[in-house]
């Protein structure tokens, strides 16, 4: 190295690479990738670019010249442009690393990204499964509805109906039904949503519109619906008009009567009574 060369171009591989990785000076470091004589040299100038770019589109460009899965791990979860951290992304091919992504990340861009570039049905049907569609306010609420989206484009019918009978979130096993082509698989489930949906009314009520010929079923259904939803404002009316939906169903005086007693909320119980008259009216 001459007297007044920078340290970059000096002959030492690791003295090079050392001295590059404290530069911050955008126009040092095209010199670097222009002159210096060492590969390993040029890929630190590259980690640098991508590091201290001002421009979103050098450091996207430094990202996609790179080739190291960790590296782009660090660029897709920590960049603060979200088109560098898609461009990290595509480039990832570790299921790993991209499942790791997927459950971690605070972008939901960057999750689904992530989402769509897994291969591996059992970790695409765990994301599903352990998802809880009810926490809105998560960055990952919708990471379930997207893995099933991949499992579809998949066509991994088996990894679906896994999903659709086991995942923790009403919602989740009702999206992943809706990409079932078993309908005796389907209609199987959509009565488990019906009876089991916790709290999650105007779903049951959807459930309950999909099956065939459960008419058997329905009325119980109905009138657990009608019974037990509540009026809650920080959801909206949707619980009560699900009730309100299932009271229209309802052709037993008995039951119509005991709703009118107990049901939860008090508009449910005046419309229950109102409908017993009705029905009364036309014996």
């Amino acid at each position: 190295m001459g007297l007044f060369e920078p340290a970059w171009m000096s002959k030492d591989k690791n003295k090079a690479v050392k001295a590059v990785r404290m530069l911050t000076d955008e126009k040092v470091l095209t010199r670097v990738l222009q002159k210096a004589q060492h590969n390993e040299v040029i890929t630190a100038a590259l980690v640098r670019i991508a590091q201290v770019a001002q421009d979103w589109e050098v450091r996207q460009a430094a990202v996609k010249q790179m080739a190291d899965q960790n590296f782009w791990a660090d660029i897709a979860e920590n960049d603060l442009h979200i088109y560098v951290c898609y461009a990290s992304v595509q480039c990832l091919a570790d299921q790993n690393i991209l499942l790791e992504i997927a459950e971690k990340t605070e972008d939901w861009g960057v999750c689904k990204a992530a989402i769509e570039k897994l291969t591996n049905p059992i970790a695409l049907v765990g994301l599903a499964i352990n998802n809880r569609h009810v926490e809105m306010f998560t960055i990952n609420a919708y990471s379930g509805i997207a893995a099933i989206n991949r499992l579809y484009d998949m066509n991994d019918q088996r990894a679906l109906t896994d999903v659709a009978r086991k995942a923790k979130d009403a919602y989740i096993r009702m999206e992943a039904v809706k990409k079932l082509t078993d309908e005796d698989m389907a209609q199987e489930i959509l009565v488990d949503i019906a009876k089991n949906g916790e709290y999650y009314f105007s779903l049951r009520m959807e459930a309950l519109g999909k099956l065939i010929g459960k008419e058997y079923i329905e009325q119980d259904i109905y009138t657990d619906i009608a019974a037990k939803a509540k009026t809650h404002y920080f959801r909206g009316t949707d619980e009560i008009d699900a009730a309100s939906d299932a009271l229209k169903n309802l052709t037993n005086r008995e039951v119509l009567l005991d709703v009118a007693k107990n049901a939860n909320a008090e508009t449910i119980r005046f419309e229950a009574e109102k409908r017993f008259k009705e029905l009364k009216i036309f014996e």
